[in-house]
């Protein structure tokens, strides 16, 4: 099964796809599941629109970068309790997204959002 059609299944429904420019807060339009991170900025943390908790929310980010630096996610395992808005990622340090590359994030009741594997 591919990864969108996963997604379609946990999201309850088709995906919608949306171009955002990486910014350090990133802001996850609520009927999108599937974001095209353009630009080099390094994301620090992700919030629903207006800044909702919605545990067990699945979105899956693309990195497409033009220039070929790729995008930083900041990893935030060496964090005793992350907040809100944080990424704990499976390597256990920040990951870079170069062009086509994917990860998926499932955000837990705490608000922190979580790589799924």
């Amino acid at each position: 099964m591919s990864t969108m059609s996963r997604l379609a299944d946990l999201q309850g429904g088709p995906y919608q796809a949306a171009n955002l420019a990486s910014t350090a807060t990133l802001v996850i339009p609520e009927d999108h599941a599937f974001i095209i991170l353009t630009g080099t900025t390094t994301v620090t943390s992700l919030n629903n629109s207006g800044n909702r908790i919605i545990p067990r929310r699945v979105v899956v980010l693309m990195g497409y970068d033009t220039a070929g630096t790729g995008v930083v996610l900041t990893n935030t395992n060496a964090s005793a309790s992350p907040t809100q808005g944080q990424m704990v990622l499976s390597a256990g340090a920040n990951v870079m997204l170069q062009r086509g590359q994917t990860i998926t994030l499932i955000q837990q009741d705490n608000g922190v959002w979580y790589e799924i594997k």
